[in-house]
């Protein structure tokens, strides 16, 4: 039995605002099976509460109030707001009343709020209030001493997230590392040669470019295994070559061997200790076609979408910028619950000031992350903690 068992209402009652996940996973929480939910809409809110009522429907089996233009209220008018709710409340049948008031605007949520209470106080019928704390990561219940954390009570999807925005992807992104091994390899040289001057990899890889055809393989104490791992991944005959073949290795993959070995590597490690590691389904390469944006790398994690930007610059302002897209985006997908991590190959004094820097001028806290090159040698240990940080409750 669930602890939120005794909370959910035959028929609930959400408010809808610009971002739909904190009505999804409410609903998925409060509403018991074979429930009714109402959407409490404006004009502005129209197409998202349309999206959530089918998702809601489909995903749930409930019954879903109609969502039409008629019924919208203005959020400028108290007393519109007033008698949508109060309307929804007469047409309400026996059984427990659930009014759950995360989303919408402050107007909505103060005035539906007023005529729920009135209304159970004069027909002395049970209500529910409730709202989904994304800070502590828990359901907070009015009039009551509990606060039940949700913890992955509710299980998402990418697909999901994106269904409720109306959104598509223009791709199909990829699920399985290209060149995982080597990937480890370049991550464990860039660990070791953290802190350096004249970091062996980086020097290495000065020597690629688009109109080199060869290239000597990578040799030192930190390269040897690099180039160990690109010869067994290649499979193409390079094992005895004295040069590395750019062109056969781009066409035995189908990518640009140079750019991958000079940057892509790093999504293609993140996205091998997300699924080979971790064992979560995570995605590289995500292009999201209305509106027009990319993620590097992403997964979700119950109801809490992790977004991670990667790249090998070292230029503190282009760092900065990358990881502010990333915030940008990962909250446009996945509201208040999301989580953004930027993984580079610098040095920890900098990742650090970084993080501290941005987190001061967003206000996520720990939602913010930065990982250096002193974490790539065990990033799979540094990511569990963080996203175990993230989605547990703090009731």
């Amino acid at each position: 039995m669930s602890q939120l068992d005794d909370y959910r209402a035959d028929h609930l009652i959400l408010l809808v605002g610009g971002n739909p996940l904190p009505n999804a996973v409410s609903g998925h929480l409060l509403v018991n099976p074979g429930g009714r939910v109402t959407l409490i809409y404006s004009e502005g809110s129209l197409d998202v509460a349309r999206r959530l009522a089918d998702w809601l429907h489909q995903r749930l089996g409930v019954t879903v109030d109609k969502v039409d233009k008629q019924l919208c209220v203005q959020e400028q008018r108290p007393a519109s707001i007033y008698s949508r709710v109060q309307n929804v409340l007469n047409q309400s049948n026996g059984g427990p009343v659930g009014l759950n008031y995360t989303g919408g605007t402050k107007a909505m949520a103060v005035h539906a709020y007023r005529v729920v209470e009135e209304w159970t106080r004069s027909g002395n019928r049970k209500v529910i209030f409730s709202y989904l704390d994304a800070r502590s990561n828990c359901m907070i219940f009015d009039h009551s001493p509990w606060a039940i954390g949700v913890d992955r009570h509710v299980s998402l999807q990418l697909d999901d997230m994106l269904k409720l925005h109306g959104w598509c992807l223009a791709s199909t992104p990829v699920q399985k590392p290209i060149l995982a091994r080597t990937a480890v390899a370049i991550a464990t040289a860039h660990a070791a040669d953290c802190g350096s001057n004249q970091p062996a990899y980086a020097a290495w890889k000065g020597k690629l470019s688009t109109k080199v055809t060869e290239v000597d393989w990578p040799t030192g104490p930190q390269l040897d295994e690099v180039a160990k791992a690109l010869k067994q991944e290649l499979e193409v005959g390079q094992e005895g070559s004295e040069k590395l073949n750019l062109h056969k290795a781009g066409q035995r993959f189908g990518i640009p061997i140079a750019a991958w070995l000079t940057g892509s590597w790093l999504e293609h490690y993140v996205l091998h200790v997300l699924t080979n590691v971790l064992s979560l389904t995570a995605y590289q390469g995500i292009s999201v076609c209305q509106p027009n944006f990319e993620l590097d790398v992403a997964t979700v994690v119950g109801h809490h979408l992790f977004v991670f930007s990667c790249t090998t610059t070292t230029d503190r302002k282009e760092l900065k910028l990358k990881l502010f897209e990333a915030v940008l985006r990962a909250q446009q997908l996945g509201g208040d619950h999301a989580a953004v991590a930027l993984v580079t190959v610098v040095d920890s004094g900098l990742a650090l000031s970084i993080q501290n820097e941005v987190r001061q001028q967003i206000d996520a806290d720990e939602r913010i992350r930065v990982f250096g090159c002193a974490e790539l040698g065990q990033l799979d240990q540094y990511i569990s903690h963080w996203i175990d940080e993230q989605v547990k409750s703090r009731c």
